[in-house]
């Protein structure tokens, strides 16, 4: 938005400036014309399934103030006084506005050809229509590109709140982390949202709990009792199905009670979208609202943001909760846990961790439970009890375990993990004293790997030193849940680690996520560049084992392949195989197909933007030359899906060439990654209609 015109290409300043103002200004007076410019834009409209499903959504008095402010809009475009920047910065705000309201960015350019070939048609005849053509074209072209500049900082500011949020996890209070969740995304996210609100369902009721701006609730009326409710058979529908709901025009759809949707037009709230907040289990823990003052918000992709938005603030709201019931609960069992510890009442399970191009176990991770009275604790009951020496005795206690289970078993070959206590990280003198304790009790530091959580890294410093010399001794080292934390990256370089495992959180959702799969194979190629052993962790079925197996390059642990088991389990377990379709070959599925065109795309991009030379465009062009598209049809893909990924191949192997040739390439990235997010929806429609059916 700081461009000047020495900024601006040359065909596109020739279209401003005193020549053209004058042929401009010779067309004399155009309200006629522009009006009836106007009628035959909207007219041809209709015929582009993307904008008459935006239209779809205006009432009559809207349409008409639209096209009113369509012709103010195009008489500034047509102006002789208008200068390249005044146009820049009216055509950037304008595509903020279509981005609001739905239109995509490859509707926006079937529009704008048509808007140029309209009004150049009010030009013919003339002696010198084709330079006034010309000028009018390039201002239309000008103007396009402006708009979609615009959309790619919406979407920044949508990842910019969504950061900040995932960051406030560890608030103190629930309370204090949903005001500061609700002023984020009032101030960071897009200014078309004017209110955002928390509450809870029961029975059909929507409960309102806390809100911020403009929300159809009036707080200030003392005379309710309670926390206002709205009773609603729709939001009841929607909470047990476990689907969110949109309302794109307030004043048109029935979806909402009518004395809702009038307070809600008389608050300037023109769509509306209730989203389910889904707990740390994924089961529904309450219901998040978003208001805009524009119809049609909730379109495209945005509705899968606020979706995103909702799990988050559901997420970190049931882990700030979780905590402060552990704190409770330590009150009035830590003692019986300190005693059950002090006795080495411990039992180590352990989980495989394999490899899904081979099928082989190549390491396990020890996990420990306390005995009491026959049954095994889990550590979430009992961790929390123990302060810093407790876990430190856990740690000696489990390791001294590990190594009598291995001495048992030495068939079991393998390099066991187990995790160091976060809150020992600064005992350097406990750290320093492991190798010396891991050979009093008889093992060895080549069989074992310490994993270390990268939130217990507050003082990297402290501990950097130590765990050179831990590594130097023998052991490995693994940087735990990678991903969760916003410097996690930076230490992969600044400490001695020789592998990652990234956090659950990302994982065991994907394949009703299918959006954090960049996240995962971003964090799986910078492990293979800087030679790191790289494990997803939280892998629960065969789908996600599908999609990060088609990935290639990874361990993966998780219940898709079995639980923790004793070690006598283990044994049995590792001998026993595993079943065909939890290893290669992958793809196995539309779920593996999509991971693997997706990390393909990531590749292509970067080898196209480093060395485009090396790119063999025509090639590129065929996706029959693809080996994904070839199979498929046989993992259960149809003629449409055939036919945007063929749209797919020709639109990058444009952008490779305009790359290549060193054009400006916005306009065809914007479009690659529409078709990209075409393809992915059509997948994700595919896949649910196919799991419907095993339902069924």
């Amino acid at each position: 938005m700081n461009s000047t015109n020495d900024s601006i290409p040359f065909w596109i300043r020739s279209a401003y400036g005193e020549s053209a103002a004058s042929l401009l200004s010779e067309l004399g007076p155009m309200d006629i014309r522009i009006e009836q410019l106007v009628e035959k834009f909207y007219a041809a409209l209709q015929e582009i399934p993307g904008a008459k499903k935006v239209l779809a959504n205006l009432t009559d008095e809207e349409l008409s103030n639209l096209r009113r402010a369509q012709g103010q809009y195009l008489a500034s475009v047509l102006s002789p006084d208008l200068s390249a920047d005044q146009h820049r910065k009216m055509a950037y705000e304008a595509g903020i506005r279509h981005s609001f309201v739905g239109l995509s960015t490859e509707v926006l350019t079937e529009a704008s050809v048509l808007y140029g070939d309209i009004a150049s048609a009010f030009v013919t005849g003339r002696s010198d229509d084709e330079q006034l053509k010309s000028i009018i074209n390039r201002r239309f072209q000008y103007d396009l590109i402006a708009q979609i500049e615009s959309y790619p900082s919406i979407h920044q500011n949508r990842m910019r709140a969504y950061e900040v949020i995932a960051q406030q996890k560890y608030t103190s209070h629930p309370l204090d982390f949903t005001l500061r969740t609700l002023g984020v995304l009032l101030e960071e996210t897009d200014k078309a949202v004017v209110g955002v609100a928390i509450g809870s369902v029961k029975n059909g009721n929507y409960r309102h709990l806390l809100g911020l701006g403009n929300i159809p609730f009036d707080m200030a009326e003392q005379e309710r009792q309670g926390y206002p409710t709205i009773t609603s058979p729709e939001l009841q529908e929607m909470w047990f199905k476990e689907q969110s709901m949109i309302v794109n025009s307030m004043s048109l759809s029935e979806q909402l009670p009518l004395d809702l949707r009038d307070e809600c037009l008389h608050l300037g709230i023109r769509s509306f979208g209730m989203f389910i907040m889904n707990d740390l289990q994924g089961a529904p823990k309450g219901c998040f609202m978003v208001c805009s003052c524009y119809t049609g918000y909730f379109q495209g992709d945005t509705d899968d943001y606020w979706q995103q938005i909702a799990n988050l603030v559901g997420a970190n709201l049931d882990f700030i909760e979780r905590s402060h019931t552990r704190r409770r609960h330590r009150l009035a069992d830590g003692l019986r846990f300190r005693q059950l510890l002090a006795q080495e009442k411990v039992e180590m399970v352990y989980q495989p961790i394999v490899n899904p191009m081979t099928g082989v176990t190549e390491k396990v991770e020890a996990l420990a439970r306390l005995m009491d009275d026959g049954k095994l604790l889990p550590p979430g009951l009992f961790l929390s009890a123990f302060g810093t020496s407790q876990l430190r005795d856990l740690f000696d206690v489990g390791l001294k375990q590990i190594v009598r289970d291995m001495t048992e078993y030495p068939e079991i070959n393998l390099p066991c993990s187990i995790n160091l206590p976060p809150e020992a990280m600064i005992d350097l003198e406990w750290l320093n004293s492991l190798p010396n304790y891991l050979v009093e009790v008889g093992g060895t530091p080549d069989r074992v790997s310490l994993e270390v959580l990268e939130s217990a890294l507050i003082d990297e410093g402290i501990v950097r030193d130590s765990l050179f010399r831990l590594q130097k001794a023998g052991f490995s080292i693994f940087l735990d849940d990678v991903g969760a934390g916003e410097s996690s990256l930076l230490r992969l370089v600044t400490l001695p680690v020789n592998g990652i495992k990234i956090d659950q959180a990302f994982v065991r959702t994907l394949q009703d996520n299918l959006d954090q799969l960049d996240l995962i194979i971003s964090l799986q190629q910078i492990a293979y560049q800087r030679g790191l052993v790289c494990i997803a962790e939280g892998v629960e079925n065969v789908d996600i084992i599908d999609m990060l197996g088609s990935m290639e390059g990874m361990l993966l642990q998780g219940y898709g392949y079995a639980r923790p088991m004793s070690f006598e389990e283990l044994v049995q377990w590792v001998g026993k195989g595993l079943e065909t379709d939890k290893h290669a070959p992958f793809p196995q599925s539309l779920y593996g197909w999509y991971s693997k065109h997706l990390k393909r795309f990531l590749n292509l991009h970067n080898t196209i933007q480093s060395v485009p030379d090396l790119v063999d465009i025509n090639e590129l062009a065929k996706c029959e030359q693809c080996p994904l598209h070839e199979t498929l049809e046989e993992l259960g893909g149809d003629d449409e899906l055939e036919a945007v990924h063929r749209q797919w191949h020709q639109g990058l192997a444009k952008y490779a060439e305009m790359v290549l040739h060193g054009d400006d390439v916005s306009p065809i990235w914007m479009l690659v990654q529409e078709t990209t997010l075409k393809l992915r929806r059509l997948i994700e429609k595919k896949l649910a209609i196919t799991n419907s059916a095993k339902d069924g």
